[in-house]
This record gives structure tokens, C-alpha cells and sequence, in this order.
């Protein structure tokens, strides 16, 4: 009965390991000017999912946060991350940008933690 559970524990980090090897692998294997378009927002992705899957186990394992609040707090973080790296890659990047981004993330967890769709 106990095997399951491990099973489950075994595959959540072996998927962490992968997601934490594809970046750098990816990254170093490209080149950024002969990639096409649409690949060209793998890496975003990539970053997305690295930083909500840390923050969402950092949250499980030093806090105890709810599972809709650790969602919460580690998609808008990863979501204010990601949105600052586009806009650096763009050269977009001043402080204007990020207050405004800080703004828009805070309006949003105001929100999302008050919104009782989100179970």
C-alpha cells in the first residue's frame, strides 16, 4: 500500500530532474538566431515551469500554505518573472515596466485569492 505513494514521489521528482536538465541542454544545443519563431518561446515556457514547480515545492515543504493559495502565489510569481525576462529580451525593460508589472501581479493575487472558482 505504501508503494503507490513512493511510486508518486519517485515520478514528481524524476520530473523535476527532467525539467531541470531540458533548460540547460536545450539552451546549450540552440542557437537563438537559427531558431524558428514558435521555438523561440520554448524558453519562456521552460522558465515558467522551473520556477512554478520550485516555488510550488518550496511552498509544500517550508510552509502550510493551502494547495490553491501555493498555486496562487507560484504561478504569479513565475508569471512576474517570465513577464520581466520577455521584456528585457525586448529591450522593453525600464522602471516604469516593473512597477506597472508589480501592480498588475498585485491586483491579480488581490483577486485570485478572494475568487472561490479556484479550488
Amino acid at each position: 500500500m505504501d508503494a503507490l505513494p513512493l511510486k508518486h514521489k519517485y515520478t514528481k521528482i524524476g520530473a523535476v530532474i527532467g525539467l531541470y536538465l531540458f533548460g540547460p541542454v536545450f539552451f546549450s544545443l540552440t542557437d537563438p538566431n537559427a531558431l524558428p519563431l514558435p521555438l523561440l518561446i520554448l524558453p519562456f515556457i521552460w522558465l515558467f515551469a522551473a520556477l512554478f514547480v520550485t516555488v510550488i515545492l518550496l511552498l509544500k515543504y517550508k510552509t502550510n500554505a493551502s494547495g490553491k493559495q501555493s498555486r496562487i502565489i507560484a504561478s504569479l510569481f513565475a508569471s512576474l518573472i517570465v513577464l520581466l525576462c520577455v521584456f528585457q529580451s525586448i529591450h522593453q525593460l525600464s522602471v516604469r515596466d516593473v512597477a506597472i508589472s508589480l501592480a498588475i501581479i498585485g491586483i491579480a493575487a488581490l483577486y485570485l485569492m478572494r475568487a472561490d472558482f479556484i479550488k
